[in-house]
């Protein structure tokens, strides 16, 4: 082989060994459709409603309630999944205007982090489960308006993290 056709050979071996081709390149992402019926994502709830279902009164929307106790985790890690849904769920709906009762939620959700944080199994773990869940409490326009209200009365705030784990249970 000449030392000409050692790099294109390389370059298709490197290729083949990582699963790239023509056909990879074009095809299209998963619909989130396909996604949440694959089990990839949870089903969630659309609606306009900030709070959304919550038959419980446990202070989580019912979907999201669902996904955690689906995954496969310890009680402990359980509880401090609910606790830090309960946290985003009352920065979706607290007064922005209101600025002991954002500093009451900020409060809450810095102790469901740490808590997070404390029983996950990595740092990593932790950080993707508090994305997530954020991700699946701001899941709609008007929900996304309400966490940025909130976010917005934050501006210029600072925190404390929590003494200990930040566990309520």
């Amino acid at each position: 082989m000449s030392k000409h056709c050692a790099p294109a050979v390389l370059a298709a071996l490197l290729l083949a060994a990582c699963g790239g081709d023509e056909r990879d390149t074009n095809a299209s992402p998963p619909s989130i459709a396909s996604l949440e019926q694959s089990g990839q994502l949870p089903v969630l709830d659309r609606s306009d409603s900030l709070r959304g279902p919550d038959q419980d009164q446990n202070g989580i929307r019912d979907d999201i309630d669902d996904w955690i106790l689906r995954l496969s985790l310890a009680s402990p890690q359980h509880e401090a999944l609910q606790q830090l849904a309960r946290s985003y769920q009352s920065a979706i709906l607290v007064d922005s205007g209101n600025k002991a009762a954002v500093h009451d939620v900020t409060t809450q959700t810095y102790r469901a982090v740490a808590c997070i944080m404390a029983r996950s199994p990595s740092s990593g773990a932790g950080a993707n489960f508090v994305s997530d869940l954020k991700k699946f409490s701001a899941n709609t326009k008007p929900r996304v308006r309400a966490y940025l209200q909130y976010s917005t009365a934050l501006d210029g705030s600072v925190g404390k993290l929590p003494d200990g784990n930040g566990c309520e249970r």
